[in-house]
């Protein structure tokens, strides 16, 4: 009897180790093939690192390190007929410095990108501005200079915020997205006239912040085209002349910001319908100079 269950107990305590085994393997099974990316969204990546001087803490230089969709930051879809792709990239805050590579740009399926809130200085790579499938685009707070592209095509952006960083040049003009919401260039360098182009082609644009930079000459006629927009920004500048009647013809407008300009001329009798409509909603009107 004792050696029948000896036999009885090392047959069950195999059995144990194998179904064990069958669960330590089956997860790493799944996650070798659902963290895997494609080749060219690596090389992407590995790029973009190899421009860093500070690197990416779980990032890996190793060639054979298809796993990139484990990377901290990276996101992924494995929806794509041609494997799994790189969608997003969320490195906010990550004390980066360095430059942005241009090999960035070879992330097609790239919807959001986040690199706010550190220090990379430099251009940016112009192929960032034709990203197809691109829906955010989060560069803030960072050193970036030099101008954004008057060839961008963005036909999917929704959020678009290069604030507070060096940026130089004209007004940008944004003229494929016609999806755009939000429009952030606030604290750069850009000069020049204001350009109201953008509520022609993105009718949707709910915020618009221009303030803190060099913009000069008088606000031009075109915000009311924005039929939907709550916020516009254009404090801190140089914008000088009467404000335009269509400006106020602006029933969603919620905040305007207009302080630290040379602004003058007589203020629309508009404006007080704008200040006192009975709205649940907070308005805010700052105009000094």
């Amino acid at each position: 009897m004792g050696k029948i269950g000896d036999v009885s107990v090392n047959v069950l305590m195999k059995r144990l180790r194998f179904a064990c085994l069958l669960l330590f393997i089956r997860p790493l099974r799944s996650n070798s093939q659902n963290q895997s990316c494609i080749s060219g969204d690596l090389n992407a990546l590995q790029g973009f690192l190899r421009g860093l001087e500070s690197g990416t803490p779980g990032w890996s230089m190793n060639a054979s390190a298809s796993g990139c969709c484990s990377w901290d930051g990276v996101s992924c879809d494995d929806s794509v007929a041609s494997g799994r792709r790189v969608i997003g990239l969320d490195l906010q805050n990550k004390s980066l410095k360095g430059s942005l590579a241009d090999s960035l740009a070879d992330l097609e399926y790239l919807s959001w990108l986040n690199l706010s809130s550190n220090s990379l200085q430099g251009t940016v790579p112009s192929g960032l501005f034709r990203l197809s499938q691109l829906k955010s685009l989060d560069l803030s707070v960072n050193r970036l200079s030099g101008p954004i592209p008057m060839d961008s095509y963005l036909p999917s952006l929704e959020v678009l915020n290069v604030s507070h960083n060096a940026f130089t040049g004209s007004h940008p003009i944004l003229a494929g997205s016609t999806k755009l919401v939000v429009f952030d260039i606030s604290s750069n360098k850009f000069s020049g006239g204001v350009d109201t182009s953008v509520c022609n082609f993105s009718s949707g644009i709910q915020v618009i912040r221009l303030l803190a930079n060099s913009f000069s000459g008088d606000l031009p006629v075109g915000f009311g085209s924005c039929a939907s927009l709550e916020e516009l920004s254009v404090d801190s500048n140089d914008i000088s002349g009467n404000l335009p009647n269509d400006l106020f013809e602006l029933s969603s407008l919620r905040r305007l910001y207009l302080q630290e300009n040379q602004l003058s001329g007589w203020l629309s009798s508009r404006i007080v319908a704008i200040c006192l409509t009975p709205c649940q909603t907070y308005r805010h009107l700052e105009c000094s100079t």
